[in-house]
């Protein structure tokens, strides 16, 4: 029975470690809006055809 509760522990700190991690990569990530976005992006090379 201890290693079950010590293995929950351990299963129960990577949960949370990982769930801080996606918040702190969510909030520092800057999304981009449509409105952000250049007009003019023909020197970027996304663009396809050329």
């Amino acid at each position: 029975m201890d290693f079950a509760m010590q293995w929950l522990w351990c299963v129960a700190g990577f949960l949370a470690g990982s769930a801080v991690a996606w918040v702190v990569v969510t909030v520092s990530i800057k999304r981009t809006s449509a409105e952000e976005v250049p007009a003019d992006a023909s020197g970027s090379p996304e663009t396809g055809t050329r």
